[in-house]
């Protein structure tokens, strides 16, 4: 960091609204509007770099460095075999069906769940996609896993929930299994008389 003061006033050509600087970490002229400098000026940060990285390699002595590891982050964040399953549990409560009835398993569940079923969709036959982020799963993939109640009158119960797709699960909504397959041969019959 150099030595001497903050900032350097260059030539003392001002136009109305701007003053004119040198930057203190690379010597070049760049000027400022005058309101920035003047309140720069009241509340002594008088630190002026000639842009955001000029400034960003310099380093900002007037803000304390951080002490510790800051509260709102956690030491294990990392991802592990059951994150893609937690995003099912952290989705449960924004679905109508589940807000009044607590569910009665864990992310260790759902992976045994997805395990047995082989990543097969036990409606269409189609291998699933388990995306790996939460972005992945907000993208409309109509082959993205979805969680599906096998009776819709119960809840997300142990033994009443499976993996479908999400293309299968918007249609079944409410409906039977039977009911979407009957649903699903109707419109494969209709579709190739046209």
């Amino acid at each position: 960091m150099p030595a001497g003061p903050l900032f350097y006033l260059s030539t003392p050509v001002h136009m109305s609204n701007r003053v004119d600087l040198v930057c203190i970490q690379c010597g070049t002229s760049f000027s400022k509007p005058r309101n920035e400098y003047n309140r720069a000026l009241r509340e002594g940060q008088l630190n002026f770099c000639c842009s955001r990285k000029c400034g960003a390699d310099r380093g900002r002595p007037h803000v304390p460095p951080p002490v510790g590891r800051p509260d709102h982050l956690k030491p294990d964040n990392r991802r592990d075999e059951l994150s893609p399953f937690r995003w099912f549990l952290k989705r449960l409560p924004y679905r109508t069906s589940a807000r009044d009835q607590p569910h009665d398993f864990d992310a260790g569940y759902l992976k045994l769940l997805w395990e047995t079923q082989n990543g097969t969709c036990p409606l269409t036959g189609c291998l699933m996609l388990l995306p790996k982020s939460t972005a992945g799963f907000k993208k409309r993939n109509p082959i993205n896993a979805s969680l599906d109640r096998i009776n819709p009158s119960k809840g997300y119960l142990r033994g009443n929930v499976r993996f479908i797709t999400v293309i299968a699960n918007y249609a079944k909504h409410t409906f039977s299994d039977a009911d979407v397959i009957e649903f699903c041969k109707a419109v494969s019959v209709y579709s190739s008389t046209k």
